[in-house]
């Protein structure tokens, strides 16, 4: 019993140590470069491109003491001096400009955010303007995305979704609920 207890004691220890790890891993690191647009501070520029355009800018991350995994999507964050701060307090400890304030989008993968443009032509829907274009040509039109907790990353290519009211689905009952009826497409994810 002893012995059982001991190896349980150091498998506990051991995936306490390994899981701290993790997380100080996943952290942002003081100056590492966050992505800016239409208001909002992307973790990833694939994020901020997807839902914003490519035509936004950079600035530097001062997370100073706030776990960046513990900011919530659409969080406020203060900007100046180039820099996005976690806190107000640090902004206005190391930077006298009052550059004003953003609010946080995590690293979300590639999903598509509620109301993003998605392309579509020949029968499918793509995520990127670019993948439409070289795939079916740029006669294409556009749709919203309505993706309601579906994430874009687990849906495989062909993989059906919905469409109507100008918009398109990766749940037919969502489609159903809020537009009524509508068509198919096939989903291209690049």
């Amino acid at each position: 019993m002893k012995r059982i207890l001991s190896t349980m004691t150091f498998l506990g220890m051991f995936l306490l140590v390994a899981g701290t790890a993790m997380a100080q891993e996943q952290n942002m690191k003081r100056g590492q470069t966050v992505y800016t647009g239409c208001g909002y501070t992307y973790k990833m520029k694939a994020s901020r491109d997807t839902q914003c355009g490519p035509d936004g800018g950079t600035s530097k991350w001062i997370g100073d003491g706030v776990d960046e995994n513990s900011l919530r999507r659409g969080q406020t964050l203060y900007v100046g001096c180039g820099y996005t701060y976690a806190s107000r307090a640090a902004r206005d400890e190391q930077c006298s400009q009052d550059g004003g304030t953003s609010m946080w989008i995590p690293d979300e993968g590639v999903t598509t955010a509620r109301s993003a443009t998605v392309y579509v032509g020949c029968g499918y829907t793509y995520r990127t303007k670019a993948a439409r274009d070289e795939q079916c040509g740029q006669d294409g039109g556009t749709s919203k995305w309505i993706g309601d907790g579906v994430d874009q990353t687990k849906l495989v290519r062909g993989q059906t979704v919905y469409t109507g009211c100008g918009y398109t689905y990766a749940s037919r009952a969502a489609r159903d609920e809020q537009c009524g009826q509508g068509g198919t497409s096939k989903w291209i994810p690049e």
